[in-house]
This record gives C-alpha cells, structure tokens and sequence, in this order.
C-alpha cells in the first residue's frame, strides 16, 4: 500500500494543481478519439446482404398446433406479397439452432430472395 500512496500522492498533487492543463489534455484526447472513430468505418460490423432472412414468431403458452400452423400460413401469405422473395419456409416448434423442442408456442420462418443483393 505504501508504494502506491508514493506514486499516487504526487500524481495527485500534480493533477491538482495543474487542473486546467489536466482538463485540457482530456478534452484534446477525447476529440482526438471521435476523430478517430469516424475513420475507423464499418469493419467491426459487416454488411451481411444474403439475399436471406430469419424471423422468429412466439405466441402466447397453450395455442393449438391447428392454430400454429394456420399462423405460419398467414405469415408465409404476407411475406410472399414482397415481389423480391422467392422461398418462404417455416418450422413450428424448433427456432433457429435446433437445440430443444419449443413446443407450438415457437415459430421461425425464413426466406430468400429470388435475385442476389450483392452484385
């Protein structure tokens, strides 16, 4: 502990005697920071277009397979009214990674485009 609150103290000393030199020194390097960040473009979150999407569709505890499936119609019905989508397919009780059973309380659809996005 001591030899922190060696460092420490006059660290400390120095910041307070020098605040507006401190402050500026922080407002230099946060503006420096921002101008950096509008430099740094979109490499940590790519532009996924696969001409392709997932959607994924809960309804409430206790709802009939009849009913289910009389959803997973109707959505397939009003993504089908998008000219671009080619495929619409849904699958009524596993959602996305099929790990477990969902029951009929869980609902994923996906599509895909009949043009590609990308070129």
């Amino acid at each position: 502990m001591r030899s922190i609150r060696r460092v420490y103290n006059p660290l400390l000393n120095w910041a307070l005697d020098n605040r507006r030199r401190l402050i500026a020194g922080a407002a230099v390097l946060f503006v420096g920071s921002l101008l950096i960040a509008t430099r740094l473009g979109t490499e940590f979150l790519p532009i996924m277009d696969e001409g392709a999407f997932d959607m994924d569709i809960s309804m409430l505890p206790g709802v009939s397979l009849t009913k289910a499936v009389e959803t997973s119609k109707a959505v397939a019905v009003r993504l089908k009214r998008f000219p671009e989508l080619e495929t619409v397919v849904s699958r009524t009780g596993l959602t996305g990674i099929a790990l477990e059973a969902a029951g009929s309380t869980r609902q994923a659809s996906s599509a895909s485009s009949s043009r590609n996005q990308n070129g």
